[in-house]
């Protein structure tokens, strides 16, 4: 069986590796929610506070559509969570066995003409533009 050239191959739109980058320094993250006021950033090593302006670059999925936009983090959300699978029942007994999932809220306040497009395309061809 031959592959039919027009085939289109179906990828996961999330996560999107990004890079975030605040008066600290730069740090890698991985976006797990974008929308057209917004995104939703996983990252850790940053210690970002609502109130604080921040860069975020990345490339979209398939479409390569490059965004650079400055936003405002809104929300912060930490969670610790046990690794290597042990059960919560012990967290406490086993040092340096807890990680932490850094979650932060971004509202775009800067975005220029070129990544705006290209987040709006993404969100479309994703299905999760507007709905009429």
């Amino acid at each position: 069986m031959v592959a039919d050239p027009k085939a289109t191959r179906k990828v996961k739109p999330y996560p999107i590796p990004a890079q975030l980058k605040d008066e600290r320094g730069s740090f890698s993250a991985q976006i797990v929610k974008l929308t057209v006021q917004g995104l939703m950033l996983e990252v850790s090593g940053s210690s970002v506070q609502p109130g604080e302006k921040v860069e975020v670059n990345f490339v979209t999925p398939v479409l390569n559509g490059v965004v650079v936009l400055v936003g405002l983090v809104i929300k912060v959300y930490n969670q610790l969570t046990p690794s290597s699978g042990i059960p919560p029942a012990t967290i406490s007994n086993a040092p340096g066995s807890i990680t932490s999932i850094r979650l932060v809220e971004v509202h775009f306040r800067s975005v220029p003409n070129s990544s705006m497009t290209n987040i709006a395309h993404f969100l479309e061809k994703t299905g999760q533009g507007k709905r009429e």
